[in-house]
């Protein structure tokens, strides 16, 4: 017996330079108080996010964030400041995201907001996704 998956009739997209879409979004923070959002980076309108990984330092005791995104247009969507979870940064790590892989139709910022305590040092995230285009 077989079963075709829905998604059985599609063909994986093969372009001129291909479709797979990665980035790494560094900020380095200096004291910076708990709450403060960063803005990471812009997350174009046609991506398929489907992995993200926090690589920091030691940010300090008890600090920890959250990892999600903004709409540019706020209009356009919901925001979800916390989509990739929440990481602990109290030592230095490397973590990936279990969330579900989310399709853009409109520009994001991706953001990371510090929670805790007061955060010093690298942060890093890295998401990698699909280029789908827009509908």
């Amino acid at each position: 017996m077989s079963k075709q998956a829905a998604t059985r009739r599609k063909t994986m997209y093969s372009g001129t330079h291909g479709n797979m879409a990665s980035e790494v979004f560094k900020v380095v923070l200096t004291g910076d108080t708990a709450g403060t959002e960063i803005e990471m980076g812009v997350i174009p309108a046609g991506i398929e996010v489907t992995g993200l990984v926090a690589n920091h330092d030691n940010l300090g005791a008890g600090t920890n964030v959250d990892i999600g995104y903004r709409y540019i247009d706020p209009d356009n969507g919901t925001d979800e400041v916390a989509y990739w979870g929440n990481h602990s940064t109290a030592a230095a790590g490397v973590k990936a995201s279990v969330a579900k892989p989310v399709m853009f139709e409109d520009d994001v910022i991706l953001v990371a907001t510090l929670k805790g305590g007061a955060g010093t040092g690298e942060l890093i995230i890295m998401p990698t996704g699909i280029v789908r285009g827009v509908k």
